[in-house]
């Protein structure tokens, strides 16, 4: 029993830790614009890593399936990027993926899901700022 209970206090702890320093997340007022525990060039470089490896992913795929590599590329740019980054990586993905992979693209039904990624990597942001 002791040792759940100091297993839980340091869970607790690097999670606290985690969210307050990377995510900036766990303040008395919510940070606005890319504010919070990253600098904005630490924004940028995540969500522009994430989005190469996705998009390094996806042409490595040779097939439409590959698009789904951007959507992980889309959570972390909504999260850690927040809404400015976000539309451009929304953007970037769509039009990669339609340069990538053409006819054999379901185009309109990508860029729902795309949104959708992005949408709920923005309510997200903002839940992890309430926590």
């Amino acid at each position: 029993m002791q040792l759940r209970t100091t297993l839980r206090s340091a869970w607790n702890l690097l999670r606290d830790a985690f969210s307050s320093s990377v995510l900036g997340t766990t303040s008395a007022t919510t940070p606005s614009g890319l504010g919070g525990g990253m600098s904005r060039s630490a924004r940028l470089t995540v969500t522009a890593v994430s989005f190469a490896l996705a998009l390094g992913g996806a042409m490595l795929s040779g097939s439409a399936q590959g698009a789904a590599f951007f959507y992980p590329a889309l959570m972390l740019a909504g999260i850690f990027g927040g809404v400015g980054l976000s539309v451009v990586a929304l953007g970037l993905a769509i039009a990669a993926a339609q340069l990538l992979f053409g006819p054999e693209l379901h185009f309109w039904m990508f860029v729902g899901a795309s949104s959708l990624q992005t949408a709920v990597a923005l309510v997200l942001r903002v839940l992890f700022r309430e926590s």
